[in-house]
């Protein structure tokens, strides 16, 4: 009988360390989640985030669909080396060219320069210039 016993007493045993394991192993992945997350707000607010790559592009892209005959035919380029991105503080200076149709549906290609000045929040932009095939159109 004391063999019934001990047999019973380690099945018995195996569920509590499950129970255990599982407990450790739910806590080290909330730590890891907290920790995670702890990581990803570090010193947030404490520098100012400059526009992206993406963001000072939409804002070109917002400006000078503006002067176009039909902006929703814009095809602009979003390869890096297509633009020509100059950063000066807040003062951001972009030259690419865009694809759309013109007044009579035909597609050509028009290059630009915009010039936008962001505020302080980074959040809001101000143009300062807009050129079209070396044309100035604002500024």
């Amino acid at each position: 009988m004391s063999t019934e016993v001990n047999t019973n007493q380690q099945q018995n045993a195996k569920p509590d360390k499950t129970k255990l394991y599982a407990v450790i192993i739910t806590a080290i992945i909330i730590i890891g989640f907290f920790a995670f997350g702890m990581f990803l707000l570090r010193d947030r607010g404490t520098e100012e985030e400059h526009p992206t790559f993406v963001e000072n592009v939409t804002a070109a892209q917002l400006t000078v669909n503006d002067y176009l005959s039909s902006p929703s035919t814009a095809k602009y380029s979003m390869y890096e080396d297509d633009w020509d991105i100059v950063i000066t503080d807040k003062k951001v200076k972009m030259e690419s060219f865009v694809d759309s149709q013109n007044g009579l549906g035909a597609t050509v290609r028009t290059e630009f320069l915009v010039i936008i000045t962001w505020d302080d929040t980074y959040e809001n932009f101000k143009i300062n210039t807009v050129e079209l095939d070396g044309k100035r159109v604002l500024g």
